[in-house]
């Protein structure tokens, strides 16, 4: 129930050294960064139109367990939604000892350092507005953002994690005294499949964390769009939380499986989050 620190860089961070530098519009499939010592991979779509003296939003997009950006970007189609306003990224997780690509959500990691690379290299070569810095993924990749949420707090503007699984020990989410480390204030909104039974604990989980620590109520009120969400009361106005629901079991939520649509409730909530972000 304690906030979290406050890092003053955290508000109107401006935008990035990118801006008027040419770039090409497209996706490009091809990026790699070093990272540890390690080559890491990932894919960025700039769009059509992209103007080089225009700050764009930045989108971060984390697959599944097993997953790959390639399937983030098929999948979850986010970038169908941007409007020409967004950058996306679709980073690749390395194989886990069973061979499966996961991310290591664990303190101090690897990916966390992946994250900030490509984020960095993104701002380095193209306009961005620091200010919209945004994340979301599902199931482990739900996980891993509402991880990032809290140890990059001070510079996300904003997460939408669907279905981030596990308990409290895989999701230590602890505002930052002698005993947690999240930082900052973080808008969120989590959507969970109410036949997902396994992933239960962890959305819960991640919705109340959020909606603690950003000083929100426990008064819920249905949107009137998307049906299924809910706005916790009292939230301030540049940290929002909101909870949706929809009858499905583990699996991305496109609109057509069930009438929630996961990629256009994510970016509408990502565009509602204007800028300058100030306290």
């Amino acid at each position: 129930g304690q906030p979290p620190v406050e890092s003053p860089e955290q508000y109107d961070l401006g935008s990035s050294a990118g801006c008027g530098a040419d770039a090409i519009a497209g996706l490009d499939e091809s990026l790699s960064i070093s990272v540890g010592g390690k080559a890491r991979t990932y894919w960025r779509l700039v769009p059509d139109g992209y103007d080089k003296d225009e700050p764009h939003g930045l989108v971060v997009v984390l697959h599944g367990s097993g997953g790959s950006g390639e399937t983030a970007y098929d999948k979850f189609k986010l970038q169908n939604q941007g409007a020409g306003q967004f950058v996306f990224l679709y980073p690749d997780a390395l194989p886990a000892e069973s061979g499966e690509p996961r991310w290591d959500t664990e303190i101090g990691s690897d990916d966390y350092a992946f994250f900030d690379a490509i984020v960095a290299e993104a701002e380095q070569e193209l306009c961005i507005d620091r200010d919209k810095l945004f994340v979301t993924g599902f199931s482990l990749g739900a996980r891993f953002t509402s991880m990032l949420g809290c140890y990059r707090g001070d510079v996300i503007r904003a997460i939408a994690p669907g279905a981030p699984g596990m308990n409290a020990n895989s999701l230590p989410l602890v505002a930052e005294t002698a005993s947690g480390h999240c930082r900052g204030e973080v808008g969120a909104w989590v959507f969970w499949g109410t036949e997902d039974t396994d992933h239960e604990e962890g959305a819960k989980l991640v919705r109340d964390y959020y909606s603690e620590v950003n000083g929100c109520n426990d008064t819920l009120t249905p949107l009137a769009s998307p049906a299924g969400c809910e706005a916790f009361g009292d939230c301030p106005a540049a940290s929002p939380v909101t909870w949706c629901t929809y009858t499905l079991n583990h699996q991305w939520p496109d609109g057509q499986n069930v009438a929630y649509n996961g990629q256009k409730a994510a970016m509408d909530f990502f565009k509602s989050l204007q800028t300058p972000y100030l306290p």
